[in-house]
């Protein structure tokens, strides 16, 4: 069975609904757009319909499935078993790419890659162009040789790196020191793809070697939360395979950033030591160097950390960071001295993994961005302002936004001994522990560990073990919550020791309800809005709504929608809009919206000058002829120019909006009713020029 990750992910979700459940929910659960989820659904329905399982929707209530219990459990089973699913998300085709490339040493065929992975021609050269994008911050080139194929061109340390990357961006830190354990509880394809090429051994012996190694650093009051564990894990692993391999030369050449120093800390001797000797290996002094910097990017002290000479210019880019939240925030977190120190510690580790080509993961940068949208917003053009020349990615921008939501909570006295677990052990756990603090004032945060640190505590010095992940523990010993400690796990707490008070965090957003008069470009506000108002002036003088028989040919719609574009100077000629149309299904730019006869359909490509929409209107319903078992009374048809600036965004996202959030708008369009659509699109888009620049501004 073919299926992709997003597809699964919503057949799970409607199942554990048992009833009815919205797109709305659906795509809040998933953390996406609603528009992204109706693209979906078509191939979720195709699925089922492929085991007789109905996808059911009813207006108003939304979507469920009707099988049978035996029927349903056979399917659920089926999908479960990842090793007969092909992942063929867009995302994750790259991914798979960039491991494929990475273990070969001559060219590869498109062609095979295209056959390997089921897909087209077209959609793997879009992927490379996007694969050539994400390299150029890797120190990777992305080789093409005519007759021969493609290949990446890199040093060994800088290959290793996106290996590493690659893998931790596609699996959490507690699946792989499950794995590493030997104590997976389900197959994980990307962890299916390291034991195919072979390195299922090697890593198995380096977490052998350095499992005691988190005790060995209690000693020196130092730490290694779990994404940094895996790190080393790997970052050693292909190191003392080069050097088994004999190629250490080959290895180091050309990376002089990372021969530092030898370290002579008793630490960073221990584990030399203990790496050579399990390996029966002597590393010379150039491939210690290099240990050395693998040591010092993962292992942390749980003391405030002591930069070097070299990071502190850092703390003049750090008070002008601050600055600016302040200037945008009309807040002042310029005296507070954990928010400077957790920032500088940060900065400095963030600055050696970019400029070393290393990333790092974020799983909770979905329900930051929707939690902290503005904050996160600020956070990222700041550091882009300050730090021009380094190439900082979303993930550690969403862990510098939890730095400054942290500064904006309010502590309180506190009784309750809490102990948290939490993988990543940088910015999420005191995020948690910091809005639990400031939510129950009852509680104190007397210590957070790591989940290779776990086993070391005891566990009945606390009243209560709060884990952002699952734990071997029984279930009553504690609870499972976000990072980010969503309603109903505050109440779960609160229940759990029996405290009804609490105070409210201070949420970000709340500071936006006062205007700072001197940040705000007034001439820019007002360009804005007569830009905006020009868009929607055009956009609702070019509607139309055109009258077609049920059995129009496709030659006669095409010319009906090309002389319209004509008209209005679109921009667009009638083979651009034929072409379009025929690659509209890869594209995902045409679904039919649930529960309605309504079929929606995008084009973006170069040329278009503006946003304009036609609707073609049947006068019966009419075979879908990409979806054959659905039936369509209307098509919407946006247009749009391929590169949107923010405000055109703004435009076409709330004309989608309004078309498939509103049965009423939806019964006009089936019926036809130009006039009326018109009026409702001209008060919604007023409404949004009130919305986005004067309550919002």
């Amino acid at each position: 069975m073919i299926i992709s990750s997003r597809t699964k992910e919503i057949i799970r979700i409607i199942v554990a609904e048992h009833g009815f459940i919205t797109v709305n929910d659906i795509a809040r659960k998933m953390g996406v757009s609603e528009r992204t989820v109706y693209r979906e659904i078509p191939d979720v329905a195709r699925i089922l319909k492929n085991w007789n399982i109905e996808l059911k929707s009813v207006s108003k209530k939304g979507l469920t499935i009707q099988a049978d219990k035996k029927t349903m459990d056979n399917f659920m089973e089926e999908i479960e078993e990842t090793t007969k699913i092909q992942v063929i998300e867009s995302e994750d085709r790259k991914n798979y790419i960039i491991l494929a490339l990475l273990h070969e040493d001559d060219f590869i065929k498109t062609e095979a890659l295209s056959i390997d992975l089921r897909i087209s021609m077209p959609t793997i050269r879009n992927d490379l162009k996007k694969i050539e994008q994400l390299l150029e911050r890797q120190e990777i080139q992305l080789i093409r040789k005519k007759g021969e194929g493609i290949c990446l061109e890199g040093t060994p340390v800088a290959k290793d790196h996106l290996l590493i990357n690659t893998i931790m961006r596609n699996v959490e830190s507690d699946i792989l020191i499950n794995w590493l354990d030997g104590d997976l509880a389900s197959p994980h394809p990307f962890i299916s793809l390291l034991e195919k090429y072979g390195y299922r051994e090697i890593l198995f012996k380096t977490h052998s070697t350095l499992r005691d190694v988190p005790s060995l650093l209690n000693d020196y009051d130092l730490y290694v939360d779990d994404w940094s564990y895996v790190e080393c894990i790997f970052l050693v692993a292909m190191m003392v395979g080069r050097h088994k391999k004999g190629k250490i030369g080959e290895f180091l050449a050309e990376e002089k950033h990372v021969l530092l120093a030898y370290s002579d800390d008793n630490v960073c001797k221990k584990i030399t030591s203990l790496i050579e000797k399990e390996f029966n290996v002597d590393f010379n002094e150039a491939e210690k160097a290099y240990l050395a910097w693998v040591l010092r990017l993962t292992i942390h002290s749980n003391l405030t950390e002591k930069l070097s000479p070299g990071d502190f210019y850092l703390m003049s880019k750090v008070n002008r960071i601050i600055k600016r939240i302040n200037e945008e925030l009309g807040i002042a977190l310029e005296h507070d001295n954990d928010l400077i120190d957790g920032l500088l510690v940060h900065l400095s580790r963030a600055l050696k993994r970019i400029r070393s080509g290393m990333s790092i993961s974020n799983p909770m940068i979905r329900e930051i961005e929707k939690d902290y949208a503005r904050l996160f917003e600020i956070t990222g053009k700041i550091i882009q302002e300050v730090f021009p020349n380094e190439r900082f990615t979303q993930d550690e921008i969403g862990y510098l936004t939890l730095y400054f939501a942290v500064s904006l909570d309010k502590y309180a006295k506190r009784s309750l001994r809490i102990l948290i677990v939490c993988s990543s052990g940088m910015g999420s756990s005191k995020m948690l522990a910091s809005r639990l603090e400031s939510e129950i004032s009852e509680i104190y945060v007397k210590k957070i560990v790591s989940l290779v640190g776990l086993g070391k505590e005891k566990l009945d010095r606390y009243d209560l073990i709060l884990s952002t992940i699952p734990l071997y523990l029984e279930s009553n010993q504690y609870i499972k919550v976000s990072p980010l400690l969503k309603p109903y796990e505050l109440e779960l707490i609160k229940e759990k020791i029996r405290r009804h008070k609490y105070k409210k965090l201070c949420k970000i957003e709340r500071t936006r309800n006062t205007i700072n008069l001197k940040n705000v470009d007034f001439l820019l506000a007002l360009e804005d809005i007569n830009y905006y108002t020009r868009m929607s002036v055009d956009l609702l003088n070019d509607f139309k709504v055109v009258m077609l028989p049920s059995d129009a040919s496709t030659k006669e719609i095409l010319d009906r929608i090309s002389e319209w574009a004509e008209i209005i100077n679109l921009g667009i000629t009638r083979a651009d809009i034929e072409t379009f149309l025929g690659k509209k299904r890869t594209n995902e730019s045409y679904f039919v919206i649930p529960a309605t006869n309504v079929g929606y359909f995008e084009c973006y490509v170069k040329g278009i000058r503006k946003p304009a929409m036609i609707i073609c209107c049947f006068d019966s319903l009419r075979e879908d002829e990409e979806q054959l078992d659905e039936k369509t009374k209307a098509v919407i048809m946006l247009f749009y120019p391929y590169n949107t600036i923010r405000i055109e965004r703004q435009l076409v996202g709330r004309i989608t909006d309004m078309i498939i959030e509103d049965a009423d708008v939806i019964r006009l369009i089936e019926a036809g009713e130009e006039e009326k659509i018109s009026q409702i699109m001209g008060y919604r888009l007023l409404e949004n020029v009130k919305r986005l620049y004067i309550f919002e501004e």
